[in-house]
């Protein structure tokens, strides 16, 4: 903003950036995780995190076509955790759910597709892994 001298008026130009999108996917991870138990199995953590404008319900997640009928809900700024049969406000929301090896393809990508409803409107948001990680519990 400036200021011009001969009217002493108040000039400024205002840019407003509009998107959208009422979600953004933050960051997308799949956790290999082995248990520390010899008798356990090893079994996959997926995780993806979502910034939300609005009202959300985060309706389901399907990886390869086939629905994931569990996850969790978590918001990360309370980091209190709860199922994903309500209605969260705007926010950053973490999603896991596990799968076991025998469920998880290795020769396939890994592609997430992600519901979830705002303002009576349903929105159907496709994912790549961004991040992957092995875990080894003692």
């Amino acid at each position: 903003m400036r200021l011009l001298k001969s009217t002493g008026t108040l000039v400024g130009i205002t840019f407003v950036l509009l998107s959208c999108s009422s979600s953004k996917v933050i960051s997308t991870e799949k956790i290999e995780v082995t248990p520390g138990v010899s008798n356990s199995e090893l079994y996959y953590r997926f995780v993806i995190e979502v910034k939300t404008r609005k009202e959300t319900n985060f309706k389901s997640i399907s990886l390869y076509s086939e629905e994931i009928k569990t996850f969790s809900v978590t918001d990360v700024l309370t980091n209190l955790q709860s199922d994903s049969k309500k209605s969260y406000p705007k926010g950053i929301y973490r999603l896991q759910f596990e799968l076991t090896k025998e469920k998880v393809n290795e020769t396939k990508k890994d592609i997430l597709k992600l519901s979830i409803k705002q303002q009576e409107k349903t929105i159907l948001l496709t994912l790549k892994i961004d991040k992957f990680k092995t875990v080894k519990l003692r």
